[in-house]
Formats: C-alpha cells, structure tokens, sequence
C-alpha cells in the first residue's frame, strides 16, 4: 500500500473519472488505471465501478476512500507537527466549534495563539454534534468542541467536559408572550428548533408534550434561526452562555418561564492515541482558559 495509491482514489471519486484525475496528479491515464487494478488486487475488493459515464465507487469502496482520506489527514498532520516541533511557522489547525464555542470561546482564544503561531493556519468548522463527531472520527479535524450528550460513547475518542451550560427560552423583545410563566402556557408558536431532533435540537429543546402538539421549524443554521426567530416574533431554545453574546445584537430577552430546563455540557472531542500537533495543543489550553474565564464548570 502506497500514500499515492490512496491519493489517487480521493482524486478519482473527487473527479468522477480516470482521465481528469490523472491530470490533476500529473500521471498518464494508463498509469493511474494500472495503479487502481494493482490496489484492488493487493486488497482483494473491487474499489471503483466503471461505465462509458465515469467511474463511481463501490460500496466497499466507500469504505476505502474513507479509510483513505483519514490516512492522508493523519498523514499530513504528521508533516505539520514535524514542522512545528522544528518551530516553523506551518501547518494548519482544523477543529468544529458550537456557535458559543465560536462566538465565546475562539476570538480571544486566537489573539493569543497567535503570538506563538502567527503564520499557522487555522480552519473553523461550524458544526454540531453529531455531524461534529463525524468529522473527527473521519481525520478532518483535530478537535471539536461543542454540547455532547452524557450517553455518548466511542471508543475512539476521548470527550472531556468543559462546562455546563443551562437552556433557557428566548424570543424577540417585541413578542406579546415574552412574560409567559408556564411552557404549557406559551401560544403555539412559532418554533424555531437548533438542528434534528437527532443532534443539537434533541440536546437544547427539553422534552416537553407542548412540543409534539406543535409546528416546528428545525434550522440547521443558527443564523437563520435567530433571523427568523426575530422576524416571526417567535420562540427558541439556546444555551444561556450563547444568549448572552446574541442577545443585544438580536434584541432577545427570556422568557421567564419556571419549569425546569435542561443542562448541557461543552465538552471537547479529541482521537483516543492521537497526539494533537504542539499548534493544536497550544489552541486548546487557550479555549479552555476561556472557558475559565465563563465560569468553573458546573456555573451557566
């Protein structure tokens, strides 16, 4: 197995076929095809289905090409980290952040990072569990901070509590049912839900009846939720560490609504027996200071 064999299928399936993959990486098609054959044959699986339309991969190819990119992420990590273990000013830090990680956390956090890493890339995903999770377990990331539910569990990654934030409910200063008291007193909406009921909406939205009797937009974008929660007069859940960055600029204010909300804890994901490069590292004990700086855990 050769790094080029597996650059070369990222390419394919990036290109969709032989030809404008073998020009990107500067080979003749005929090599590249000879350099695929001799891969499915070491593997014993066929990688790539071929037609007069392109090529597209397999179902064990899929599982190849992701095998693939996480080798070449690690791959190029590991030249990153011998470039900063020298001291030179290389490489590029990758990691997810929860909008409070991005809004709260990162701003102050990257000022001080660069003092030490001035020329050092850094790449910020806006992603939420699990889609967060996901690019961590693939090698696009490094790290990724943001809500994990307590019942998470891999193996693979390691997930350490940061701090717990607690859910209250916001809407726009002008809504009639800003006053509100009790949810089951709240009128039918409209709801504006933080992402599926599978990820970030499962973890910021309590579960409460009210919920099933009523129409909900799920917003995958938090920009879009508080634009509309704004224009529509209507209500969400967000973090109260996150409420309080947006609130001024959104004009929200919370609904002062007494039954009990959820905790979530901001937690941070890394690779189980995967170092973080010395950038990396040096970015994390910034954003954790910044944690500090919100409160010890167990504070909102």
């Amino acid at each position: 197995m050769q790094i080029i064999q597996l650059q070369a299928i990222v390419e394919i399936e990036r290109a969709g076929s032989f030809r404008k993959a073998a020009l990107r990486l500067g080979r003749s098609q005929p090599s590249l095809t000879r350099l695929i054959l001799q891969f499915e044959e070491e593997l014993g699986l066929p990688i790539f289905d071929r037609s007069p339309t392109g090529v597209k991969l397999t179902d064990h190819g899929k599982r190849v090409h992701a095998r693939a990119l996480s080798v070449l992420a690690e791959v190029a990590r590991l030249e990153d980290e011998a470039d900063q273990l020298r001291m030179e000013q290389l490489g590029t830090v990758k990691l997810a952040l929860s909008p409070v990680g991005g809004t709260a956390l990162l701003p102050r956090a990257l000022a001080k990072f660069r003092r030490t890493w001035p020329l050092v890339d850094v790449e910020v995903f806006d992603s939420l569990y699990p889609d967060a999770i996901n690019l961590l377990r693939n090698g696009e990331i490094e790290m990724a901070i943001g809500p994990t539910p307590e019942s998470f569990s891999d193996p693979a990654i390691i997930v350490e509590k940061l701090i717990s934030m607690q859910i209250v409910l916001v809407t726009h200063k002008s809504n009639p049912g800003r006053d509100t008291r009790q949810l089951a007193d709240l009128p039918d909406g409209p709801w504006f839900i933080h992402g599926p009921d599978f990820g970030p909406g499962g973890l910021f939205a309590p579960n409460h009846d009210f919920l099933r009797s009523v129409s909900v937009t799920r917003c995958h974008s938090l920009t879009t939720l508080l634009a509309s929660v704004v224009e529509n007069r209507g209500f969400s859940f967000l973090s109260d560490g996150l409420f309080r960055q947006l609130a001024s600029r959104y004009d929200l204010v919370k609904v002062p609504v007494t039954d009990p909300l959820p905790q979530l804890n901001l937690s941070v994901a890394t690779k189980r027996q995967i170092f973080l490069t010395p950038a990396a590292k040096l970015l994390l004990a910034q954003l954790k200071r910044q944690v500090k700086a919100l409160g010890e855990p167990g504070a909102t």
